[in-house]
């Protein structure tokens, strides 16, 4: 499968989330791909080491925001994906296999935008897009607690 058709799912599976009606009937299709996307950026971030001791060369580009690689953990796109999946989760009866639990894709959610708001040098539009899914994950971690 090229990277392009798991981006493409990825957002498929967003898209259908953020409609108005919510995926309806596509509930399972949605989870699914908004799974394999979340569990591709994962991948990618564990293979790929992020320290700056180990590749001083590499680091500078990791922390930048950039729009040429769409599969990056700064990418709100992806935060809120990771909040969708976790809150689609929640609501279905089952957890279905090979998909994360609802409160682990939250709390990888509130994770890396915790991560991401801590390398943002200002605070303008994206700075308050990751705040916004971190306050959302929180409440929704809360709301599973009570």
């Amino acid at each position: 499968m090229s990277i392009f058709f798991r981006h493409g799912r990825f957002y498929l599976g967003l898209a259908l989330c953020q409609q108005k009606s919510g995926p309806g009937k596509r509930t399972q299709e949605t989870v699914k791909y908004l799974s394999e996307g979340i569990e591709r950026l994962l991948n990618q971030m564990t293979a790929e080491p992020n320290e700056p001791i180990k590749d001083p060369e590499k680091w500078p580009q990791q922390t930048r925001l950039s729009s040429n690689n769409l599969l990056r953990c700064d990418n709100v796109q992806w935060l809120q994906g990771c909040a969708h999946l976790g809150s689609l989760v929640k609501k279905m009866p089952t957890t279905p296999p090979g998909v994360m639990s609802a409160d682990n894709a939250l709390h990888q959610s509130a994770l890396l935008s915790s991560h991401v708001l801590s390398h943002l040098v200002s605070r303008g539009d994206t700075y308050h897009q990751v705040e916004w899914v971190l306050f959302e994950t929180h409440f929704t971690l809360l709301q599973m607690m009570l």
